[in-house]
């Protein structure tokens, strides 16, 4: 899992998804935000900053129970989500807040399958150093 402060917190998702540049790929897509580009006003700057000078990229995995009914398969499939962001934290660029959906058709896939995919996304969007 990751440190809370690499995860996104509830009161800042609708930004993401209001605001965020999409990114796609056959069974993943992805919405990111970079935050020197948000209007701050000083409460939602309050809401993003972690309470020191730090700015790190947050992130979220959001699978759908249009994806799986069962909890045990989204999980799974969220959990290696953030393996693979918990691996290349230290290459992946500060200041962004990250919204990663998983289609339906991304179930069937290797652990190994969903990495690619994800990685690749990131390099899409320029997320990488």
């Amino acid at each position: 899992m990751l440190p809370k402060k690499n995860r996104v917190p509830r009161r800042l998702f609708p930004l993401i998804v209001v605001k965020g540049k999409n990114y796609s790929s056959l069974n993943i897509y992805m919405k990111v935000v970079s935050l020197p580009s948000l209007s701050r006003s000083s409460k939602q700057e309050k809401q993003i900053s972690s309470g020191k000078d730090e700015v790190f990229s947050r992130f979220s995995f959001v699978v759908s129970k249009k994806v799986s009914k069962k909890a045990v398969v989204r999980n799974k499939i969220r959990r290696i989500g953030y393996n693979v962001v918990q691996k290349n934290t230290r290459n992946i660029k500060e200041g962004f807040l990250i919204a990663v959906f998983i289609k339906k058709s991304a179930i069937g896939l290797s652990k190994r399958k969903i990495e690619e995919e994800v990685i690749s996304l990131f390099k899409k969007a320029n997320l990488l150093k």
